[in-house]
């Protein structure tokens, strides 16, 4: 009989189903019970029960307790500038290496171009703990930059003191940037001008403050930079309010 080959046949069918497996058949008009000893052993209906990951999320946990360790979560998180992606990142993602190796977590960086967001995938605890550290390295790197603004803006309070927005298109942010902030930073430190990076989802003006000969220095560096890495033909237009923009012919 099919019952001995398989006993927990009919445990997985509905009560009805399996009360007409049980009776047997004696007449076209006349059915009796099978005999209590040849039913199968009934199981605890809990050593019955699964449930698939959808259906963990959907009605909860049979026992109250999730098993499907296989559930991701996801949070985006956002930092103020490509600078900040730079520093967060590392030299050769050096940093973002070690913090995937040691959170367990997949986290998608933003190329140049693209507006500085993190996107963060794991178990959710983990996941929470790698945005806690991004945002506490932002935040670091934020109060690093205000203080060397707050430096510079005490230094260059002198007479002939000028502030220049060089406009730039947004997907040549990363590339003037540097990896780490270095190409910037070096062009800072020569023509001694304080430099803003520009925020890619509100403008891409690189604001340059100092004194007015130092200011023209550090916007050529700037076009130079641009002209040695892009090869392509350019031109400056100086607009009505005083800005300069460069934009590709």
């Amino acid at each position: 009989m099919l019952e001995d080959n398989w006993p927990n046949f009919g445990q997985h069918f509905p009560p009805a189903i399996t009360a007409a497996m049980n009776l047997t058949v004696v007449s076209s008009t006349e059915v009796q019970p099978m005999p209590v000893d040849c039913q199968p052993p009934i199981q605890p209906i809990q050593s019955q029960l699964r449930r698939t990951g959808n259906e963990v999320r959907k009605y909860g946990p049979i026992d109250g307790k999730v098993h499907d360790k296989s559930d991701k979560y996801c949070e985006v998180v956002s930092v103020p500038t490509s600078t900040h992606v730079a520093q967060i990142v590392g030299k050769q993602g050096s940093k973002i290496k070690l913090l995937r190796a040691k959170s367990r977590t997949h986290i998608q960086t933003p190329v140049a171009g693209q507006e500085p967001v993190f996107i963060i995938t794991g178990v959710r605890e983990d996941v929470l703990k790698v945005k806690a550290e991004i945002l506490s390295a932002s935040d670091h790197f934020t109060a690093v930059s205000e203080e060397r603004k707050q430096k510079f803006r005490q230094n260059s309070d002198v007479p002939g003191s000028v502030c220049l927005n060089l406009i730039i298109p947004s997907y040549m942010i990363g590339l003037i940037v540097g990896r780490n902030g270095n190409t910037i930073r070096n062009i800072q430190k020569i023509t001694e001008t304080y430099i803003e990076t520009p925020k890619v989802c509100e403008n891409s003006s690189f604001r340059i403050t100092g004194v007015m000969r130092n200011v023209e220095i550090a916007k050529q560096y700037i076009i130079e930079h641009v002209k040695s890495k892009s090869n392509l033909p350019f031109r400056i237009d100086v607009l009505f309010n005083g800005d300069h923009k460069l934009t590709f012919n």
